[in-house]
């Protein structure tokens, strides 16, 4: 399992999310985001499944909470990349019906390709594939030296999305129930 902090911003986020605690969302994105009152966007996947995605608000209080704990360059945000990057996992739900980790894929190659931030793009990567993940009912179970390795190759261009996805798929498992 991925050592991250207890009872930080975005698992509380998904905790809520995974127990559909919309008033908790509301709460946590009251306090992230004050302007919205908006829950996650969520997309339908199929007739009965919904995908939570993970909102810009979270990722930008993810990527400061990051570089408090493990330090980095703080620094301008690529405005474009960042909204690149958080579109591109909602694209494939339009013309079919992609599974977890080809859209938790999305997420990841895009942090760690696009350099959305000045620093931490690889930790982010991480964390937006565990917190996509957790928000809807599964959790990445990787070793932490494996996750850090992997994401190394695909920021180095020595793993495509693909194989990102077959990856995360199979380090994946469901959340155990509360």
């Amino acid at each position: 399992m991925l050592m991250t902090p207890k009872y930080s911003l975005w698992q509380n986020l998904a905790r809520f999310a995974a127990q559909r605690d919309y008033q908790q969302l509301n709460h946590i994105n009251a306090r992230v985001c004050p302007y919205t009152e908006e829950i996650p966007q969520c997309t339908p996947r199929t007739s009965q499944v919904v995908t939570i995605w993970i909102p810009e608000a979270a990722i930008r209080a993810m990527h400061e909470e990051l570089l408090r704990e493990h330090g980095g360059l703080s620094g301008a945000i690529n405005e474009p990349a960042l909204q690149a990057t958080l579109a591109k996992p909602m694209q494939p739900t339009n013309y079919g019906s992609p599974g977890l980790a080809e859209l938790a894929a999305d997420y990841g190659y895009g942090f760690a390709k696009n350099h959305c931030f000045s620093d931490g793009n690889k930790r982010i990567a991480l964390s937006a594939i565990d917190v996509f993940l957790q928000l809807n009912g599964q959790e990445l179970c990787a070793q932490e030296a494996d996750a850090a390795v992997t994401l190394l190759a695909v920021a180095a261009g020595e793993i495509d999305q693909e194989e990102l996805a077959s990856w995360i798929r199979s380090n994946m498992q469901a959340l155990p129930a509360d």
